[in-house]
């Protein structure tokens, strides 16, 4: 039997739709749409649907850059969860993909998503019985990959030129996972990142069987997967590239400044935490962001300048 949410034409058509919400703010006007798309993929017109967007139903998960709907179909028992990719526009996907997917320090959106799964469950009686599947492009792939493995919601998961999962994080959340990784290293080789990303997708192998990931390796969000702690789960479905000139980021970006981002974002980071600017304020404070950011740069080129200066001078 061929599940409702199993086909692929469907699920890509609605993860494309997630992105054009922003600008349609009426809840009567996302169901049509949706409606529309699955009467044009399917040639079934379903009325009974219930749709759930976090910038309507639950704002205060967005202000982070947080954005997921989700749409359960009664007669057929089964429930889509769509999780929204970076926006161009939105200065919070950056600061999450950047210090949260390659440093691994922030995990706000990956709260936000734990936040939407419990006012799912709230808000449909069925929601534990009924079938789910997850999906997501770039930024919002990561988040439904890692909130299967953690939680293991999910019959059925679908990714778009996804950004990995950040075993940092994971780490934050499953303990099982965080124990067995320092027994296995004994604490002594933890940045020792290649060997960990191995244990990692080995580990958690086991609980990716259902996770498809559509791929085509020269899009810019390849430049995220070789960072410090992003690993590979799931099935990989390659497509053939869509740019004829395309230089991969291995070409220009060593181990090395992988390891020294990943420093620099975290403390980027920390930095901002410190000063009691959390993740849900960075929309709302660009120019302080940039201030702050750009303040952190100068310091990384200005102290070992000072430093050589202070040798000569001896």
């Amino acid at each position: 039997m061929l599940r409702f949410f199993h086909r692929p034409l469907l699920i890509a058509k609605l993860t494309y739709y997630e992105y054009l919400i922003k600008n349609n703010k009426r809840q009567s006007t996302i169901e049509y749409k949706i409606k529309r798309i699955i009467k044009e993929v399917t040639g079934e017109e379903i009325d009974d649907i219930k749709v759930f967007n976090s910038g309507l139903s639950t704002p205060e998960l967005s202000k982070n850059g947080f954005q997921a709907t989700a749409i359960y179909v009664p007669k057929y028992e089964e429930m889509l969860i769509i999780f929204r990719g970076s926006e161009r526009d939105d200065i919070s996907d950056w600061f999450y993909n950047y210090t949260g997917i390659v440093s691994g320090a922030n995990t706000s959106q990956l709260d936000s998503a734990f936040a939407f799964i419990k006012f799912l469950k709230h808000s449909i009686p069925n929601f534990d019985l009924c079938y789910k599947v997850a999906a997501g492009h770039s930024l919002g792939g990561h988040l439904a990959i890692s909130l299967e493995l953690l939680k293991g919601i999910f019959q059925r998961v679908y990714t778009y030129n996804t950004a990995l999962p950040q075993l940092k994080q994971l780490r934050k959340y499953d303990k099982k996972y965080d124990k067995k990784l320092r027994e296995y290293f004994l604490e002594k080789n933890l940045t020792e990142t290649n060997k960990l990303q191995e244990f990692t997708t080995n580990y958690y192998k086991k609980n990716a069987h259902h996770i498809y990931n559509f791929v085509r390796r020269n899009d810019f969000v390849e430049s995220l997967n070789m960072t410090v702690g992003t690993f590979r789960v799931g099935k990989d479905i390659e497509y053939p590239p869509l740019l004829k000139v395309f230089i991969a980021p291995e070409e220009y970006l060593t181990q090395e400044d992988t390891y020294e981002l990943d420093r620099l974002f975290e403390k980027f980071y920390n930095r901002l935490e410190n000063k009691g600017i959390p993740a849900d304020m960075v929309k709302d404070m660009p120019k302080e962001i940039a201030d702050e950011f750009a303040s952190l740069v100068i310091e990384e080129i200005k102290n070992p300048i000072q430093n050589q200066l202070n040798l000569i001078t001896r």
